[in-house]
């Protein structure tokens, strides 16, 4: 986004709207980041954040440097107990769809839909309409950009960017090719965070050294889609288990600090398992979560389908900046997934064997009703040697 630096960016944001910082209970992070609006018609708004996402869906999303309507925008979004995501990106998508002529103002309740900063009084008033479902147009989007996009219909779909009914966050797969398998095989849609690797997207090369060793390079290289289904599978794992001992995730997450010992040493001190600091059944701890959310979603008619990317993120090239031209080569991920989560090439189906190993013996039972786990599956074959971190 031209001049985001200078104009949304962390330094104009501090000198702008900071206010003060607050925290969770004795923790030195710090991140709740407290803004305020000092001037104009939305003087005296004060709002928890507004963190990255929250920035990207109501600035660069809307074409906008206006900092005043984001923090504005976060406080709607904030008191309505609304996503920022879902509902900046489904404006958004309403805003794409106007502009090539899928909706006109007699759909819209008589607004134009313009991008710029002229066009964040319209987000804003639509923000409160969603919340209060005010009108017909504000019901339609109350519903998200999937199920508004097909009771708009045409080519409405090229523009609800989604996985799974989700709307996708300001990761962009196409720059951070290991975040297009986190949104395909993600069990919630295009949820960027239960398995993001930020190893690769940040760049923590020493870290990656330590636990990649000689694919590290690799591993690092945002363009280069090897290797990371096996990371995207180690993430989830390693996600899992902090979502689970409802831990924050910065430390986790980024920076790249606590890895799977030391999950095995805070389960034991938390619940007094202590065969949790046995990596062995640490990691048939971490892979049962992952089998069990994944199983419960094919109880209910999830297959291979749903393991894929909106085209916008993965089909059509980047047109802008540093990654321009770059595409997503899923399937070279979810090989490498499927080979580790010993899934089903065809189906997407679990392995019984697996299961059982994982002590879910009542899912496999379940899920041989409808015909959905495979006694013998068809486990792609890559040829790329992962070491798991139980076995390092």
């Amino acid at each position: 986004f031209e001049n985001a630096e200078e104009t949304i960016g962390m330094e104009p944001h501090r000198k702008k709207h900071y206010k003060k910082h607050k925290s969770c209970f004795c923790c030195g992070i710090q991140c709740k980041y407290v803004s305020e609006v000092r001037e104009g018609k939305w003087q005296g708004t004060v709002s928890e954040g507004p963190e990255y996402e929250t920035i990207e869906a109501f600035t660069s999303n809307f074409l906008s440097h206006d900092t005043n309507a984001l923090v504005r925008a976060n406080y709607l979004c904030n008191i309505y107990g609304m996503d920022t995501i879902t509902a900046g990106h489904t404006i958004s998508f309403a805003y794409e769809c106007y502009e090539n002529g899928l909706l006109t103002k007699k759909d819209t309740g008589n607004r134009e839909l313009i991008w710029g900063e002229e066009g964040m009084d319209t987000v804003l008033e639509l923000l409160e309409s969603i919340a209060k479902t005010k009108d017909d147009f504000s019901k339609l989007l109350a519903l998200g950009s999937a199920e508004a996009a097909r009771r708009i219909g045409g080519s409405a779909w090229k523009y609800a960017i989604h996985v799974n009914n989700l709307e996708a966050s300001g990761q962009d797969p196409r720059p951070h090719k290991s975040m297009g398998l986190t949104y395909a095989i993600n069990v919630r849609g295009a949820d960027h965070l239960t398995s993001i690797s930020c190893i690769d997207e940040l760049g923590y090369k020493d870290e990656a050294k330590r636990r990649y060793k000689k694919i590290a390079d690799i591993i690092c290289d945002r363009w280069d889609e090897r290797y990371k289904g096996f990371l995207i599978s180690e993430t989830e794992e390693l996600h899992a288990l902090c979502d689970s001992a409802l831990l924050c995730k910065y430390g986790t997450m980024w920076p790249p600090i606590y890895y799977f010992e030391d999950y095995g040493k805070i389960i034991s001190c938390l619940t007094g398992m202590e065969k949790y600091e046995d990596l062995k059944e640490l990691s048939k701890l971490a892979r049962r979560i992952c089998h069990l959310r994944r199983a419960f979603n094919i109880r209910l008619g999830w297959t291979k389908k749903n393991d894929s990317l909106h085209p916008r993120l993965s089909v059509d090239p980047m047109p802008t900046g540093p990654a321009k031209g770059q595409t997503v080569d899923l399937e070279t991920m979810l090989k490498e997934y499927y080979e580790i989560r010993k899934y089903d090439w065809a189906t997407g189906f679990p392995s019984e064997k697996e299961l059982f190993e994982c002590d879910l013996k009542e899912v496999v039972q379940e899920l041989k009703k409808k015909n959905k786990v495979i006694k013998n599956p068809k486990i792609p074959r890559t040829g790329r040697k992962w070491i798991r971190w139980d076995e390092k």
